[in-house]
């Protein structure tokens, strides 16, 4: 029996420290999975839309030797004023939306300016910039650039401001507002495009018209933010919980079979010299010096009847060690009454 309580201690000697790092891994699983949001948020698109807005032109051409031609579309050469007549200008654009929104409505405006650079800026009401573009709205926005009648506006103005300028800018600006309903949500967005066109005269090419950027694009989307529950993080967080009871049981069932099968501590053996000085260690004087020579010497039969005797005589015991001998004595005049132990 004892060899079977032996090999079952130094087994769960062994076993023992493993279930307990188990155990304490399970708690830092705990607090490790407790670290993970249980919900996050999302950014989910409900719409993406595109604009594409696109200007063009036809130069209409007086009678001319450079070209030799009465019309100039983009990129046929360069716009210069002397043999222009008018430009015909159009301004068309494109939505496109996917999914197609609930309710849309798209409205549409084009306003202008005329600018001098760093001299001047005039916006054009909208009444003007119908008149001086001679703005019509079909499918697309129709305009007229009439050369002379901008430049009557522009002389205008430099004779109140009491400049000159040689070169000038008309910039057209539309304006496209979208307005739709998507699961709920509103879309609401604005497109702008641009188109400046400068009247330049004065120097090394002379004096023309740079038409800039025809074309714009733009994009866009809808988005919606949401709050979504992370099942596998609870997962996660049930089975440590479940991990955790499994390890810390099975870790205290190891720890109380460890202290069942675990040997006695040896008793420690005392001799009867450190029982006695431990027993009536408020009782016994020590002494280096041999007990003295008396005139009667009694032998006494055990430390108790020592003790009795010195409580009847009202003396202390001495103690004292020759060799292997424990000698306690008392001094009663010339009588000395000894209790020795041998080691």
């Amino acid at each position: 029996m004892e060899k079977i309580y032996s090999f079952r201690y130094n087994l769960l000697k062994i076993i023992l420290p493993v279930f307990a790092v188990l155990t304490i891994y399970s708690i830092w699983n705990i607090y490790s999975v407790h670290q993970l949001p249980l919900y996050v948020n999302e950014t989910n698109t409900l719409c993406e839309y595109y604009f594409n807005g696109t200007f063009d032109y036809t130069a209409k051409l007086r009678e001319n030797v450079l070209y030799n031609k009465t019309t100039l579309k983009p990129g046929e050469g360069i716009l210069y004023t002397a043999v222009i007549d008018h430009i015909n200008l159009t301004f068309s654009y494109t939505f496109d939306i996917k999914p197609r929104p609930r309710n849309l409505s798209i409205e549409t405006k084009i306003a202008a300016k005329l600018e001098s650079p760093d001299r001047w800026i005039r916006l054009l009401t909208e009444m003007e910039t119908e008149k001086l573009l001679f703005l019509k709205e079909n499918q697309e926005f129709n305009m007229i650039l009439n050369i002379t009648n901008i430049q009557k506006i522009v002389d205008q103005i430099d004779f109140e401001a009491g400049i000159r300028s040689l070169s000038y800018n008309l910039t057209i600006l539309p304006n496209i507002n979208v307005i739709g309903e998507i699961l709920d949500n509103e879309i609401k967005d604005t497109f702008n495009s641009e188109l400046i066109i400068s009247f330049i005269s004065g120097g090394k090419m002379g004096d023309y018209i740079n038409i800039g950027n025809l074309q714009k694009l733009s994009s866009n989307k809808l988005t919606q933010e949401s709050e979504r529950y992370l099942v596998a993080v609870e997962l996660q967080r049930k089975n440590s919980y479940i991990y955790t009871a499994i390890w810390f049981s099975i870790f205290a069932a190891t720890t109380v079979l460890y202290l069942k099968y675990k040997p006695a501590a040896p008793k420690v053996s005392r001799t009867r010299e450190e029982e006695i000085l431990d027993k009536y260690k408020e009782l016994l004087y020590e002494t280096s010096d041999k007990p003295p020579e008396t005139e009667n010497t009694i032998s006494i039969d055990t430390i108790d009847d020592l003790v009795k005797t010195a409580e009847i005589l009202l003396r202390p015991i001495l103690h004292t060690v020759d060799e292997k001998k424990h000698i306690f004595y008392i001094i009663d005049d010339d009588t000395k009454y000894q209790y020795i132990t041998i080691e």
